[in-house]
């Protein structure tokens, strides 16, 4: 890796969050099962490709990657489990 430690640490942190979008998305019922295990298998899928060929600069797998990414994310204006609306926060 051509970042050393500091870029393992942000590559750390980047995975941790997408985990967490993901359990999130998971348990959130706007948000269909079947595509949150969609978007977190693209996410891996990708991330691994990537290491091995076609970097993740590509502007094809960049767009792919964001997208399932995207998929995790609430919808706008979402009222979470406990009724508070995410965009008030």
């Amino acid at each position: 890796m051509e970042a050393g430690l500091p870029g393992l640490i942000v590559l750390a942190a980047f995975a941790a969050i997408v985990v967490a979008l993901f359990l999130r998305a998971r348990s959130d019922s706007a948000i269909p099962g079947s595509h949150s295990t969609f978007a977190a298998l693209t996410i891996i899928v990708v991330a691994l490709h990537s290491i091995v060929d076609y970097p993740l600069r590509t502007l094809s797998i960049a767009c792919l990657f964001s997208f399932a990414i995207a998929i995790l994310l609430p919808p706008a204006g979402h009222r979470s489990a406990s009724g508070v609306n995410e965009t008030e926060e």
